[in-house]
């Protein structure tokens, strides 16, 4: 080919690579503003940060879900968005998502520039090159603030009733109507001393509100009886627990609070009813709160008997350590009846 030709085809061969180019970064900066628009614009609050953690956009529904305009943050250290008593355990989260360790939804607060806090459920994911660097955490957030709100409402309501139930059996068991007030305090506290999560202290509380609400299915003629029980009563006042599980399995977000109502009347040493459960069969909620219960009605007045000292409930205590009662329990309680005693 002539070199004047072969020049000319060059020349436009460079040209339509030359377009094409072009064409292509149109293409892209069309995409990026449209991706940008969308961001911006988008109904939920939607954010972006730099590796090193500077926020690099913060849409319009962020500004509004914070008060924080979007030139004022950007920029600016990702920290400065949560409450100061919890910023150390969310920064751990961002960092171990940057990192890329894991990736999930999760409950946090959000600070507003009034100082209120806005419930918010994140959700983050890293965004990555072609080369597989880090370029960017991108997070959505969905204000749940009023939904936090609500659920405390329920959960209220939820206490207001269980309390209500219990302080109802404690009349009907001729109590002043606060027996089971009493003995979930000093439950709870035994229970986190040995090991109980503190998640699963609200179940526990709980459970001891509950724990003779199977009564209710006892004739007032048995319950009050001043005298002895006869074995056919006493196979009608045993069956209390299983009446109790009977009526609260029933109800769902009951469900992880039976082991107190259906259990405490079970004995380390299998002597126990409705079940006859052993030693550590016996759930630990319940064979804490046998103890403390025990404790609490020896020492007050019952339509059969006057009320014991507490010295002598507490050797009622002692010498049933290992046979009625679980002895690690035993041991714990005393040392905390020690402590609150006056």
């Amino acid at each position: 080919m002539p070199a004047i030709l072969e020049n000319a085809y060059h020349r436009r061969s460079l040209a339509r690579e030359t377009a094409a180019l072009k064409e292509s970064e149109s293409q892209l900066l069309k995409t990026k503003n449209y991706l940008e628009s969308l961001i911006r614009y988008a109904n939920a609050p939607i954010m972006t940060w730099s590796p090193d953690l500077k926020i690099t956009e913060f849409n319009r529904a962020f500004e509004v879900l914070t008060g924080s305009a979007r030139d004022e943050v950007i920029g600016q250290d990702i920290a400065f968005l949560f409450p100061e008593e919890r910023r150390a355990e969310y920064m751990d989260y961002i960092n171990r998502t940057v990192a890329g360790e894991f990736w999930e939804v999760k409950d946090i607060s959000i600070m507003h520039t009034s100082g209120r806090k806005q419930d918010v459920l994140w959700n983050s994911a890293n965004i990555y090159d072609s080369a597989g660097k880090l370029v960017a955490t991108i997070a959505q957030g969905q204000d749940i603030t009023e939904r936090k709100i609500a659920e405390k409402d329920l959960q209220s309501a939820y206490e207001a009733t269980i309390a209500g139930w219990g302080y109802a059996v404690d009349l009907k068991d001729k109590d002043t109507g606060d027996h089971s007030q009493r003995v979930a305090e000093l439950t709870l506290s035994i229970a986190l001393k040995l090991g109980i999560p503190a998640e699963d202290l609200l179940h526990i509380r709980r459970g001891v509100l509950l724990h003779d609400i199977g009564k209710m299915g006892v004739p007032d003629a048995i319950l009050f009886k001043p005298d002895k029980l006869t074995d056919d009563e006493w196979t009608i006042m045993r069956q209390h627990p299983t009446f109790a599980y009977e009526m609260l399995s029933k109800i769902a977000y009951l469900h992880p609070a039976l082991d107190v109502p259906y259990c405490h009347h079970e004995k380390w040493d299998g002597s126990g009813y409705p079940r006859g459960l052993r030693g550590e069969e016996i759930p630990l909620s319940a064979r804490i709160f046998a103890v403390v219960d025990v404790h609490d009605a020896l020492t007050s007045d019952r339509p059969y008997r006057r009320a014991w000292t507490i010295e002598r409930a507490l050797e009622y205590i002692q010498e049933h350590s290992g046979t009625h009662f679980d002895p690690q329990v035993v041991a714990v309680f005393m040392q905390e009846v020690d402590i609150k005693a006056p």
